[in-house]
């Protein structure tokens, strides 16, 4: 298909410049001309047919924007295959006006500038006040593309501007209520394409035929019933399965054939000709009518590593192979659409947080059952009348009792299912209880534990890199029962998360947390003891020695409950390092003739006030009897972990 005016064509002696995306009614007679002007010249000029439309894409010089020269920034994240080979996983590219493209929307190229305009515009992204899909970069007035991509101009200072300022059409992260979605089968020039029928594919996507597990199911489960995905827009029953002017050849699926070939072409240039073809198909603009629209490729021969990808904060996600059939490869790829960064784990690299879909997800038709993490749930909204906001530095000690979010309908609890933990920076801490049942039994790590999440930025709110740092309780897949965040917040003071139980056996399930933020303050001593002393001595002697050393013994117990300074004269002529094996010839005169039944004392006083003798004498009295520890339940972690319960 051939853009250039007839008088252009006549113009170019040796080449002749082609938009394969160009298919308007309007270029139909410029075509007519064109292909006659090419099949004339053809056994003059040097390239063949297949060689100029490839010049379109990079080697007819480049083409330079002639409208608003202007672009919206879109970051392009892949799922890939084999993430230990360390391929890249994310792109910036730019989404095009349509008045740039011929009047077709929705066509991105990734940008390509020099290494001071990549490094501002990633920084500007990361910063928080531009985000992908809701800025535009603007000055591009020289800038031109060439080779499948937007070249900007050496010179020219990075600058973004806020999209809704100019441009509040856009369906931006929609999470609740309806969602029309539309999945395209595409074919290539060769007739590559998936061997499932288009009712399969639906049926893998949407459910239409009873697929147990799929990407409507799933949502549908995980929002809590807040999101309905559609089959196509079911809004205008005019249309045929949901896609307009006849084109839906099952609900929610239609058919594209693209005049590439997959085995030849990059990514970038086989998603343009499918988002030209279908824009042809069905006479609008994309995203259109549809929230989300997905496209189903037969497989991956250029640029392959990854299984799916999908355009942060925007409408678009493609799939090679059978990946488009795998509920968590769908879910991860609509959560890039919703706003959702990955999740990384344990081991520090960017998806392997297999507590959450934004993972590496399960790879797998019909076992898809498993949500996202605390980070993600506090991000994407569904639970926000059951969270928590916690910030240790106003209230060090807390403990809260959780569920998890497979029991948020459960209607005998309110408890919360996130919560967040206020570090007053942006790389602020999430705690959820990942109970592994319901829309979440099919969890792929740390069943039934309290996982301890980070983002890198943003509070959380938006797109973030999050990073799994603990899962906490006594058995199964933990890192253990508490988690130790030091500095916390930059503050130099430590915040503790512990888990004091979980409790599988109650309806619904429950993990109680405690967090301590620096150490839990020292209990007041009791202004007497605990237990009156009798009117006789307890089995060890004097309730207390006197609060410095007498001549000689007294004759009767003093009042004083606190040790002496030193040890008296007698009966010993110094102080032994402990208790003598045996309690002197004589005791007091009062109140009982021997102070213990035995031939030493105890091994323990009474229960108060200590728990032992003290090795040696004290070098000063205390004010009041020492209390015993304060001991919590003993069917509790905390119980057998302090001393002396």
């Amino acid at each position: 298909f051939f853009t250039p005016s007839f008088a252009a064509l006549l113009s170019h002696k040796k080449t002749i410049t082609i938009d394969p995306t160009n298919t308007h009614p309007s270029n139909l007679s410029i075509m007519k001309i064109a292909l006659a002007k090419t099949l004339l010249l053809s056994s003059i000029l040097p390239t063949s047919l297949a060689e100029m439309v490839k010049n379109l894409r990079g080697g007819g010089g480049g083409r330079k924007l002639q409208g608003s020269s202007s672009c919206t920034v879109l970051m392009r994240a892949d799922l890939s295959i084999n993430p230990s080979r360390g391929l890249t996983d994310e792109g910036i590219e730019c989404e095009m006006n349509a008045e740039d493209m011929d009047g077709y929307s929705g066509l991105s190229f990734p940008i390509q500038g020099n290494d001071a305009q990549m490094t501002r515009l990633k920084t500007l992204l990361e910063s928080g006040d531009h985000a992908s899909g809701e800025s535009v970069l603007t000055g591009l007035k020289d800038a031109w593309i060439d080779k499948g991509k937007l070249f900007l101009p050496p010179g020219l200072e990075i600058a973004l501007e806020k999209v809704s300022s100019r441009n509040n059409k856009r369906n931006l992260a929609i999470v609740t209520g309806k969602k029309p979605i539309l999945v395209v089968k595409v074919t290539d020039i060769n007739g590559l394409a998936r061997t499932e029928s288009a009712a399969q594919i639906g049926d893998d996507v949407f459910g239409t035929n009873g697929d147990p597990v799929n990407l409507k199911s799933q949502l549908f489960g995980c929002s809590m019933e807040k999101l309905d995905v559609t089959e196509g827009d079911q809004e205008d029953t005019s249309l045929t399965n949901g896609v307009p002017n006849g084109q839906g050849v099952a609900p929610g699926v239609m058919e594209v054939t693209i005049q590439l070939s997959l085995q030849s072409e990059g990514r970038g240039t086989v998603r343009n000709a499918v988002t030209t073809a279908v824009q042809n198909a069905i006479g609008e603009s994309l995203p259109g009518r549809y929230q989300q629209v997905m496209y189903v490729l037969q497989g991956c021969y250029v640029e392959c590593g990854w299984a799916a990808y999908a355009y942060i904060n925007s409408w678009n996600s493609v799939y090679q192979g059978v990946y488009y059939k795998h509920t968590g490869v769908q879910v991860h790829e609509l959560g890039h659409n919703f706003n959702l960064a990955h999740s990384g784990g344990l081991d520090g690299q960017t998806y392997t947080d297999h507590t959450c879909m934004m993972g590496n997800p399960l790879y797998s038709d019909d076992t898809g059952k498993m949500c996202y993490n605390p980070a993600k749930n506090w991000q994407i909204g569904w639970y926000s009348d059951r969270t928590l906001l916690l910030d240790p530095q106003v209230e060090p000690t807390k403990t809260v009792t959780l569920v998890g979010i497979a029991d948020y309908l459960n209607e005998q609890s309110t408890d919360p299912v996130v919560i967040k933990v206020e570090t007053r920076l942006a790389n602020d801490f999430f705690v959820g209880f990942n109970r592994a049942t319901g829309v979440n039994a099919q969890n792929d790590e740390g069943d039934d534990v309290v996982t301890v999440i980070q983002v890198d930025g943003n509070n959380g709110s938006g797109y973030s890199q999050s990073r799994l740092r603990a899962k906490l309780g006594f058995t199964g897949d933990i890192t253990g029962s508490s988690y130790t965040i030091s500095n916390f917040g930059g503050t130099g003071v430590s915040l503790t998360i512990s888990v004091d139980s979980i409790n599988l056996g109650t309806v619904p399930a429950t993990a109680t947390v405690n967090f301590q933020y620096g150490s839990p303050g020292t209990p007041s001593p009791t202004s007497s003891p605990t237990i009156s002393p009798t009117k006789a001595p307890t089995q060890s002697p004097t309730k207390a020695p006197t609060q410095a050393p007498t001549e000689s013994r007294t004759k009767s117990p003093t009042k004083s409950p606190s040790p002496t300074d030193s040890p008296t004269k007698s009966p010993t002529k110094a102080p032994t390092q402990a208790p003598t094996q045996s309690p002197t010839q004589a005791p007091t005169q009062s109140p009982t003739e021997s102070p213990t039944k035995s031939s030493s004392p105890t091994k323990a006083p009474t229960k108060s006030p200590t728990q032992s003798p003290t090795q040696s004498p004290t070098s000063s009295p205390t004010k009041a009897p020492t209390v015993g520890p304060n001991c919590p339940s003993f069917s509790s972690k905390t119980c057998r972990q302090t001393s002396g319960c």
